[in-house]
């Protein structure tokens, strides 16, 4: 069923994650009647664009992961207008107040599930945890667990030790020596749970880094995924910080495609910390982020804007859509042929890292490829599934 919406032309069975996004707003029977579908279909559109996503499955994982930005798309709706040709007067493109009962067809409201209830965790004895200074109020830890809980973060996905030691980091920054004292900052400063958040992702990162990796990647991967040159190619960098890794990527791709034409590239980056993000997307990087860059990719891809500073071109940076997106929550996207999460698991706890690697193996073709970082390796529960392809790079290949 193709549908024409002025200069929007959309398909309502093939557009990546539409439905999906509809029943998630709980919108999924407005196709009922065309004319408001039409009106809501273009606005999601808008937003996607304007977010910087290329469908609706991202825009999808965007709302799902982030409360505000959920919130301001169904304000934004709230404020759109459906045109009545027969009385030729405009009335609200959706109500919520209402529950979409006045242009849906009986639809019924899903509720939202609970959120699971979390059974915190003791504290752990103090000589287990070997460099951590603890305050002297310990027992006030609670405090901060409990805030952190209530805004839908498990402190137990990281490994108690990063946990403790990115906590104790920020107390230090703002002066603060007790817990019970930090507990306060958060609660009357939103800022300051926004700055602890950001110390818990990994930006320490440079191009072509583990140069072999990228040589197994450009010489027996990517040929491998290229031959076929009437598919698309989709990648997920995952903890991508300021964008090295995604960038390097995009640069052996620009190249092969000269070999290998006409492949579409899609190449998906997240990271947590959405300042990183907006670092990556500028694409300005200093000198020692291309000690690994090969000299004719120096000169082809980086214009110098002094001793110290390379900007990345734009066709390369244009390859590359960042995204905000938390990896403990849903996968931004599935179907990819590869995706890169390098040391980024080794912070977070056994049963966390657990939940990644099934979300990988789901979010993977078959026979897609997943890279780890070198101190990495599959969980045992899992290595059936896949098949070893370069133990020393840790590459592996989803089976059949």
């Amino acid at each position: 069923m193709q549908i024409n919406y002025d200069k929007f032309s959309i398909s309502l069975e093939s557009d990546e994650g539409l439905e999906e996004l509809l029943e998630y707003l709980q919108l999924g029977d407005i196709r009922l009647t065309p004319n408001i579908h039409s009106r809501v279909v273009s606005r999601l559109r808008f937003s996607a664009r304007k977010l910087g996503h290329k469908n609706f499955g991202e825009l999808l994982a965007h709302l799902k992961s982030d409360q505000n930005a959920h919130d301001s798309i169904l304000d934004w709706l709230d404020k759109g207008r459906s045109y009545n040709e027969e009385d030729r007067s405009f009335s609200p493109l959706i109500n919520r107040k209402t529950s979409l009962k006045d242009y849906v067809n009986n639809s019924k409201v899903t509720p939202k599930p609970k959120k699971p209830k979390i059974k915190k965790r003791k504290l752990l004895p103090l000589e287990i945890l070997p460099g951590i200074k603890m305050p002297a109020d310990e027992k006030n830890l609670d405090l901060i667990y409990d805030f952190l809980l209530n805004r839908g973060i498990n402190y137990q996905a990281y490994k108690i030790n990063h946990f403790l030691r990115r906590l104790h980091a920020r107390m230090k920054r703002i002066e603060t020596e007790t817990y019970r004292e930090y507990h306060n900052v958060l609660k009357r400063n939103p800022r300051e749970f926004n700055l602890l958040m950001e110390t818990f992702s990994i930006n320490v990162t440079r191009f072509f880094r583990d140069k072999e990796l990228f040589i197994a990647l450009e010489k027996k991967i990517f040929p491998t995924i290229m031959k076929d040159t009437s598919k698309n190619i989709r990648i997920w960098s995952a903890g991508c910080a300021i964008g090295p890794e995604p960038y390097s990527l995009a640069m052996i791709l620009k190249d092969l495609q000269e070999k290998y034409p006409p492949n579409k590239i899609y190449l998906l980056a997240t990271d947590i910390n959405q300042a990183l993000l907006e670092q990556a997307r500028k694409g300005i990087y200093a000198k020692q982020s291309l000690e690994e860059t090969d000299h004719p990719r120096r000169l082809k891809y980086f214009t110098p804007l002094d001793s110290e500073q390379f900007q990345l071109s734009r066709q390369i940076r244009n390859l590359v859509s960042f995204q905000q997106h938390d990896l403990r929550t849903t996968p931004p996207g599935k179907d990819f042929d590869l995706i890169m999460c390098r040391n980024v698991l080794i912070y977070f706890s056994r049963s966390q890292s657990k939940v990644f690697f099934e979300q990988f193996y789901s979010s993977l073709k078959s026979r897609g490829y997943l890279v780890l970082g070198r101190c990495e390796v599959l969980p045992q529960f899992i290595k059936d599934k896949f098949e070893i392809i370069d133990t020393k790079n840790r590459i592996y290949r989803r089976k059949n």
